[in-house]
């Protein structure tokens, strides 16, 4: 195993704080455990702070068999993208973020206890999701998908500058594919988005007793 604990890390430089890919002359990257580090942008106040500056947390891309758990992740772009077979994402805590919180790109993951918080318009085109099932894979086939036991809200503080708060979209999975044999349960999501729980294509699965609440007429 590759074993990553106790990081302070910190960036403002665009791409990833952390990312491990597999390579096709460098061979593959299997079996690594993320584990307790910190991850942020700084302290990023306005849009034109989050579009310039704010950073990805962990990229994992085309990596099987990983555990991601236990992090603080503030101000920054995209929390955990996890491209990947049997990967684990538990118990981390999202503070701001401008993209995407948790990105999935794979089957048998599962995103258990993550505490995701504050989704930053930074005046981009992008549509901001605290979970997203797709990581740009067509047509996304994930099975085996376990969502539970997380908490996705927009709390801003009273101090947040009005033009960065906006609706986000809480667990989606819209791209074209069969999904099957996924699990979404005891899960709270407040976005203030007409999409909560959206899924495109999927069958034979469980979706039961999350709480979704706040709704509006706005995309994000």
């Amino acid at each position: 195993y590759w074993h990553f604990e106790g990081l302070s890390m910190m960036s403002q430089s665009g791409g990833q704080m952390m990312k491990f890919a597999t390579h096709s002359t460098r061979g593959p990257v299997h079996h690594v455990r993320i584990h307790d580090n910190l991850f942020t942008s700084g302290a990023l106040h306005t849009r034109d702070d989050y579009m310039h500056n704010a950073t990805d947390a962990v990229l994992l891309s085309q990596v099987d068999d990983a555990l991601v758990s236990c992090h603080k992740m503030t101000s920054i772009a995209q929390g955990v993208t996890a491209s990947g077979d049997r990967i684990d994402v538990l118990y981390n805590q999202i503070r701001f973020f401008s993209e995407d919180a948790l990105v999935n790109g794979g089957s048998e993951d599962r995103y258990i206890g993550n505490t995701v918080l504050n989704a930053i318009k930074d005046g981009s085109s992008h549509h901001d999701d605290f979970f997203q099932s797709h990581r740009g894979i067509y047509p996304d086939t994930s099975s085996k998908v376990e969502i539970s036991y997380n908490t996705f809200m927009n709390l801003y503080p009273e101090a947040q500058d009005p033009d960065t708060m906006g609706p986000t979209q809480c667990i989606g999975a819209f791209e074209e594919g069969e999904k099957t044999g996924w699990k979404i349960f005891n899960n709270i999501c407040k976005g203030d988005h007409y999409h909560g729980i959206t899924l495109n294509e999927i069958s034979d699965s469980l979706i039961v007793n999350n709480t979704v609440v706040g709704g509006g007429d706005l995309p994000g």
